[in-house]
């Protein structure tokens, strides 16, 4: 699973390194060997510690997020000649990540937020010699502009171009059917083919009933981001996972096979195969299935993907996940305290 989300001090680092890396990957045979050297490091360093420690209006870095870890970043800012557009200043992804679709996933999550406050037009710099940075502009439905000597923020004189949107919103809905081209998705397959997984990493005594359920993740297969899709295999004796409630993500569940034994809060209802039911996000009920019976049960997940803003709390556990200091997703205690998952 890939989260975007707002950058914070912890990413510097490893923010840099993907600059750096990116610009060593993507120029190497557009500028000369010294502008690519170790002043490059001590630039885009100095660059990114004044970004963090001066805050300026407008401003939003948005980073990609796979397994805890950094992957690729988005900043931008209100443009200083026009300032009703937004200057996408840098737009980079872990040469190690290419061909994942992360640059098009983070251009539309960042056209949805920039929308979403009412912004309309972007633009950005692009070298003339990048042509592969150009047709995936091009694909997100960007303008070229007349060539120019630009000096790339001081690091080094080329031909570049500007790259301009009258529409952002065109961005967000190009991106999702350019994220699309570059994944090898399928057009079907079977359900119980898929890959899957097993157990449960909450790190208090009530996981041990969920640790033999196995999770079978469907969307991720398909591309999709906004909701995720589950086929879940829970064995007799066992749980779907320990008691929660989330803040922010609806969740919604259909028995397909087996029965389950649905608890809300302290109500106990069963489900067989057809049977539904679902989990507005908010406080709770808190919920969790259990299988009593003798046979195996098999039920479908769904459930929206609000994972840079959702809190799951578990009710009776000192227990809930909550954004750590690093901006990732950690199991932390009551009083804040992060804990690492069991084994």
């Amino acid at each position: 699973m890939i989260m975007i989300r707002a950058a914070v001090e912890a990413d510097r680092e490893a923010i840099v390194a993907i600059h750096c890396a990116s610009w060593r990957d993507s120029y190497r045979e557009i500028l000369p060997e010294d502008a690519l050297g170790d002043r490059l490091d001590e630039a885009h360093g100095a660059l990114w510690q004044t970004i963090f420690a001066e805050p300026l209006p407008g401003r939003v870095v948005l980073v990609a997020v796979s397994d805890n870890r950094l992957r690729g970043f988005i900043h931008s800012q209100p443009c200083a000649e026009d300032p009703g557009s937004d200057f996408v200043s840098a737009l980079h992804v872990d040469p190690e990540a290419r061909g994942l679709g992360l640059g098009a996933l983070l251009m539309r999550h960042w056209a949805d937020r920039l929308t979403g406050i009412g912004r309309h037009r972007a633009r950005l710099i692009v070298a003339e010699a990048n042509t592969g940075a150009r047709n995936f502009y091009r694909r997100l439905g960007g303008i070229e502009g007349a060539t120019f000597e630009d000096d790339l923020d001081g690091h080094c004189k080329t031909t570049a171009r500007v790259v301009e949107w009258a529409d952002i919103g065109e961005i967000a809905i190009k991106a999702r059917g350019e994220r699309i081209r570059r994944l090898s998705m399928p057009l079907s397959m079977s359900a119980e083919l898929a890959p899957a997984w097993s157990g449960a990493a909450h790190p208090v005594d009530a996981a041990e009933q969920a640790k033999a359920r196995r999770k079978q993740p469907l969307g991720d297969l398909f591309g999709l981001t906004d909701f995720g899709v589950n086929r879940v295999e829970v064995d007799p004796g066992t749980s779907s996972t320990v008691r929660h409630f989330h803040s922010h993500e609806d969740e919604f569940v259909l028995v397909l096979e087996g029965e389950l034994t649905l608890t809300l809060d302290d109500r106990d209802v069963l489900l067989m195969p057809g049977d539904c039911a679902g989990f507005p996000a908010g406080e709770g009920p808190a919920h969790v299935m259990r299988n009593l019976s003798g046979r195996l049960a098999v039920y479908l997940e769904i459930g929206s993907r609000w994972s840079d803003r959702d809190i799951c709390r578990y009710p009776g556990e000192d227990l809930y996940v909550g954004a750590g200091p690093d901006g990732n997703s950690w199991f932390l205690r009551l009083d804040g305290t992060p804990v690492k998952p069991a084994d």
